[in-house]
């Protein structure tokens, strides 16, 4: 199914691919024991106004009400991803499962690259946003909530002096070595 892959050009080869940090995960999963937790109070506060059936299955709706609400953000996080090739930075945003929106900019246009941390946490999870702005239309790419920013931030500045063929940074660091 063509509906979740990306367009490459020729000769155009996968440089980093990045999701968002797995920190993000904790509100779904959080949300999702507190919704399952909701309903298995109603059951035992108002399971016996109902017959076993009927509470048994609103019970089972509510969990998979609850377990939807957690599975599409989970797959928000999976699909949305930041793709850096020899050729262009690539920023796929999934608002729904199927609707997109995808943002690409090329290598030549690239004009600045800086990354920040969101605060004490950010720090302590090593996780922030890695910011890449264009020239022309003033496009502007935003990794949020990304993990190792800093790391991030040098592979992209690595390769787009490759692309313009500046030495800079000569070696990878090594988180970019092992998700390569």
């Amino acid at each position: 199914m063509r509906v979740f892959e990306i367009d490459f050009h020729d000769n155009e080869k996968i440089v980093l691919k990045v999701r968002q940090h797995w920190i993000i995960l904790l509100w779904p999963i959080w949300k999702f024991l507190l919704v399952s937790s909701l309903g298995v109070v109603g059951l035992y506060y108002y399971g016996d106004r109902f017959d076993l059936l009927l509470g048994m299955l609103l019970f089972v709706t509510w969990l998979l009400i609850a377990f939807d609400l957690s599975l599409h953000d989970f797959f928000r996080w999976y699909l949305n991803v930041y793709i850096v090739t020899n050729q262009r930075i690539i920023n796929v945003t999934h608002t729904t499962i199927f609707r997109r929106q995808t943002t690409e900019a090329p290598l030549g246009r690239v004009q600045d690259v800086t990354h920040k941390t969101l605060g004490f946490i950010s720090m302590l999870f090593n996780y922030g946003d890695v910011i890449v702005q264009t020239a022309g239309h003033q496009t502007l790419i935003h990794f949020e909530m990304v993990p190792k920013p800093k790391n991030i931030h040098r592979e992209i500045t690595r390769v787009v002096a490759n692309y313009h063929h500046q030495p800079i940074f000569e070696n990878k660091p090594k988180f970019i070595q092992e998700s390569v």
